[in-house]
């Protein structure tokens, strides 16, 4: 784990990285070297879990009063930072130092 936020509702979002797949109850994450992002809810259960590309660090998380998601990280080489269906490839271009994101996520 490397950042946390609250929402006005209670829930915690936990953004960090994984190394080996887990199952939550919304599927299993298999991505091996990549950020991750869970939502908690007041209650203590995972509503749900979503991984970016392999290759992502993830570094902050932020929710703001709309509900989306603020995330910050790096990435090398190229990678797939939409965690949701189909393909978003962004390819860095910096080559030996790793490539900087912030990214806006919906939680549809």
């Amino acid at each position: 784990v490397r950042s946390l936020a609250l929402d006005a509702a209670g829930s915690v979002y936990v953004t960090g990285n994984t190394y080996t797949p887990w199952t939550t109850p919304t599927g299993t994450a298999s991505w091996r070297g990549a950020a991750a992002v869970s939502k908690v809810t007041a209650t203590g259960g995972v509503a749900w879990t979503a991984t970016l590309g392999t290759g992502t660090t993830a570094y902050a998380i932020a929710v703001d009063g709309s509900g989306k998601l603020h995330l910050s990280g790096s990435f090398g080489n190229t990678v797939d930072l939409d965690p949701g269906e189909g393909d978003s490839a962004t390819t860095h271009a910096g080559g030996n130092r790793p490539g900087m994101f912030l990214l806006t996520l919906s939680q549809n």
